[in-house]
């Protein structure tokens, strides 16, 4: 018990060091003025910026896991936090989830969260030339899928603007040769999402 509890206390001091050189802008609606109650964290992100004078900063667009019925972006404030300290503006993006949506209109959530990236990041010193994104599991799936199927831009009357992907332990790449020779005991949550139809 009191190696967990020394364990918190350092973990604790760790994520304190990360915070002192960003500011945390948090809660932004990026699809829009929401017309939803304040409390309603879906569509919403937070932006990490360094706190130096280096104008025009590269870009993270980080999109969280979760098997696309869970996950929030909050679970990623160290890493918003460790990548500003690195001088990097880290944008962590909350979206729609399973059962209120499949994965298209979640898709769509993080497309519309890197325009709003494009458009806005340079009141926060950042460089709109200089988009990545990342995502851990289904957010891995998400981020591949918006840097790769040119639907979603178009689908927003513009230009792919992401430079590059990073994909961490990313699930879902290819859910049509998956079902066929899964025997996951959970994979009705995953057809909730993807759907039966091949």
């Amino acid at each position: 018990m009191r190696f967990l509890v020394l364990l918190s206390i350092l973990f604790l001091q760790a994520m304190s060091l990360f915070g002192k050189d960003c500011r945390i802008y948090k809660d932004i609606h990026y699809a829009g003025k929401s017309e939803k109650p304040a409390d309603d964290p879906k569509q919403t992100l937070d932006v990490y910026v360094p706190q130096d004078k280096i104008k025009t900063k590269e870009v993270v667009v980080f999109i969280h896991g979760g098997s696309w019925n869970s996950g929030r972006k909050d679970t990623y404030r160290f890493l918003g936090r460790g990548f500003a300290s690195k001088g990097i503006i880290t944008v962590i993006i909350n979206y729609r989830l399973t059962p209120e949506v499949n994965y298209l209109p979640m898709a769509m959530d993080c497309a519309l969260a890197v325009k709003w990236v494009y458009e806005h990041i340079t009141e926060y010193d950042g460089d709109p030339n200089k988009i990545m994104v990342a995502g851990h599991s289904a957010g891995g799936h998400l981020a591949a899928l918006i840097s790769n199927d040119p639907y979603f831009w178009a689908s927003l009357k513009m230009k792919n603007p992401i430079k590059g992907c990073v994909l961490i332990d990313a699930f879902g790449l290819n859910m049509y040769t998956y079902f066929p020779t899964s025997h996951y005991k959970d994979d009705f949550s995953f057809k909730k999402t993807f759907s039966s139809n091949p």
